[in-house]
């Protein structure tokens, strides 16, 4: 799913996850090398489950144990088995809030639909009846929010952008808007 983020790579989604606080947040993805402070004020980085080695999270499959996050193993296999807690990326779909932000923490049942959900699905219905000016624009008022308007022309759909919509880039657009 990273391929179909880092397609548009300015795409505010693929920073950084991180908590500004006041229930604002910034970036989708964790990746790298991952901080966190102790509980005696000292920065730290999160180890793999055994302990053993700092994690440097990258966008691969392999065993990669304790090597430095640039490099990249000769020959992976990219099957489960072949995997280790560096492999592959983690997203926070949801906020991770610290206890500190009480105001901010629901219940796990809570269920909503989000209105870019509603717009998407007319956005699909009018791609498949041939509107695909009307799709585009749909999708762009959605889309706007994730990257930085100096990008707006080139990633946002034509007749706005230069960017190509047909049911293969929708199918992926709605993967990019819903992951996960």
């Amino acid at each position: 799913p990273i391929a179909q983020f880092k397609k548009y790579p300015s795409d505010v989604r693929l920073k950084m996850y991180k908590n500004l606080s006041n229930g604002r947040r910034e970036g989708m993805f964790i990746f790298g090398k991952i901080q966190y402070t102790d509980d005696n004020g000292n920065t730290q980085y999160l180890k793999d489950h055994h302990d053993q080695y700092t994690l440097d999270l990258r966008d691969a499959v392999g065993k990669f144990g304790g090597t430095d996050g640039s490099k990249w193993l000769d020959k992976a296999a990219s099957r489960l088995e072949d995997g280790d807690d560096n492999s592959g990326w983690m997203f926070a779909k949801y906020p991770l809030y610290s206890d500190n932000e009480e105001d901010q923490q629901f219940e796990a049942d809570y269920c909503e639909v989000r209105l870019p959900e509603i717009i998407y699905s007319l956005a699909e219905c009018k791609l498949r009846k041939g509107d695909m000016s009307g799709a585009a624009k749909l999708l762009n008022s959605v889309r706007k929010r994730n990257y930085p308007s100096s990008d707006w022309s080139t990633v946002l759909y034509a007749p706005e952008g230069a960017a190509t919509l047909d049911m293969k880039e929708m199918l992926a657009e709605w993967g990019r808007e819903f992951f996960a």
